[in-house]
């Protein structure tokens, strides 16, 4: 029957360090809640270091997407404005053509009568001709000619 010997000395660190308040024991127990405690403090760091990225990445997408809608309002509202420029150049290009158009036609109908009182000055020319070389033909003289244009 071999027991071990109970030792009547303490551990050896308590023997090395005499003057330390908490016994080795105790403090072997406290050991591992003390690396809880520094675990936890950890992870609530870690923790509050994500929450901060995050945060500051959900700023980021915000703020573009802000920057996004409001390009995308610009591009918008200078589309808008060609557009409006364009249907305005339009209407002046479709105007002029009408004014255009309009004076074509009051040239060509005073033109046509022009012509029509050319054409009419020249059958009534034809016309006395005729009538003054009738009277010709037969043999009669006339006293006095008319003039005519």
């Amino acid at each position: 029957m071999c027991r071990r010997p109970v030792s009547l000395l303490p551990p050896l660190p308590e023997q090395l360090n005499p003057y330390s308040a908490i016994p080795f024991r105790v403090a072997l127990r406290r050991r591992p809640a003390r690396r809880q405690a520094l675990r936890q403090l950890q992870k609530s760091k870690r923790n509050k270091r994500w929450r901060k990225r995050k945060r500051k990445h959900v700023t980021e997408l915000f703020q573009k997407e802000c920057a996004d809608y409001d390009r995308i309002d610009k591009e918008a509202d200078e589309w808008r404005a060609r557009q409006i420029a364009k249907d305005i150049a339009k209407r002046k290009v479709e105007s002029t053509k009408q004014i255009a158009k309009k004076k074509a036609n009051e040239e060509r109908k005073r033109l046509k009568s022009e012509l029509e009182l050319a054409l009419m000055v020249e059958k009534l020319q034809e016309l006395r001709s005729i009538r003054v070389q009738k009277p010709k033909k037969q043999g009669k003289i006339f006293l006095f000619t008319y003039c005519f244009i």
